[in-house]
Parts: structure tokens; C-alpha cells; sequence
């Protein structure tokens, strides 16, 4: 197996040399990552381990895009499609309301006022006088503030 090597442009685009010994990045010809005995064997080491964590993750991704199907409407196993063949297959998507008002609770909190205590202040303190700022601020409900 030959060794691969980084890709290291020689002029910039305008046509001045680069000086490879500069460039941020590149190691020497002769590094041998710390552990290995050489570059090909850190390289394979590297790619055993993404394939491990690829695979150990893999339930993780197949859920993910059960779930992403689920949410677009695909909400009817295969079989049971199958044998319906030729009847109505109701689907009533409610998740995209769900989703919705997850994210936009997500993009308001983002939005919020957050106190936090100094050095010796108590976080009680610190979420009262954050809960004054924003009645004063009004940005809560004029009835929450009072």
C-alpha cells in the first residue's frame, strides 16, 4: 500500500510560489504519529476506528430516518400497504405541528434574557432579578409582571 500525501498547492492564483515549509498544516516527510510505527499504520488505525464508531452509531442513524419518514408521511408499514392494495390508507400527519412549535420554542429561548450570579451572588437572586428585567423590559405579559 503506498503512503498517501496531503495535497499542497505549489503557486497561489495569482502564480507566486508557495513555500511548502510554511504552510500550516503540513507535517514532514518524515513524521511518524506518536504510538505507531508508521503513517500508514496511524491511517489504518484511524479508519478501523471511524469504521468502529460508523457502525456502533448505525441503530442511532436507521431511528433518525425512520423518524424523518414518519414525519413527512410515510406513516403506513410496507406490508400492511401491500395488503391494503386498493383501499383508502388515511394518513392525518399531525407531527409537523409538533415539530413546529419545538423549533419555534428552540428560536425564542435562543432569544432570551439569561442572568447569571457574579462570583459570590446566589442563582436565586440572579433568576429574580432576571425575572424583573423582563417585566420591565415587557417582554413578558403586563398580567405575569404584576
Amino acid at each position: 500500500m503506498t503512503e498517501e500525501k496531503p495535497f499542497v498547492p505549489e503557486k497561489k492564483l495569482d502564480g507566486t510560489p508557495i513555500s511548502v515549509s510554511h504552510v500550516e498544516g503540513v507535517a514532514e516527510k518524515d513524521y511518524v504519529p506518536e504510538g505507531f510505527d508508521s503513517v500508514v499504520d496511524f491511517l489504518q488505525d484511524m479508519r478501523n476506528e471511524y469504521k468502529y464508531d460508523v457502525d456502533f452509531d448505525e441503530d442511532n442513524r436507521e431511528a433518525a430516518m425512520d423518524d424523518k419518514k414518519f414525519s413527512a408521511g410515510e406513516q403506513w408499514d410496507p406490508i400492511v400497504l401491500e395488503q391494503r392494495k386498493g383501499l383508502p390508507c388515511l394518513v392525518i400527519n399531525s407531527i409537523p405541528q409538533f415539530t413546529a412549535q419545538l423549533v419555534g420554542d428552540w428560536r425564542e429561548s435562543r432569544k432570551a434574557i439569561k442572568v447569571v450570579p457574579s462570583n459570590d451572588e446566589d442563582v436565586d437572586i440572579a433568576s429574580i432579578r432576571g425575572y424583573h428585567r423582563m417585566t420591565r423590559m415587557s417582554i413578558l405579559p403586563r398580567s405575569v409582571g404584576t
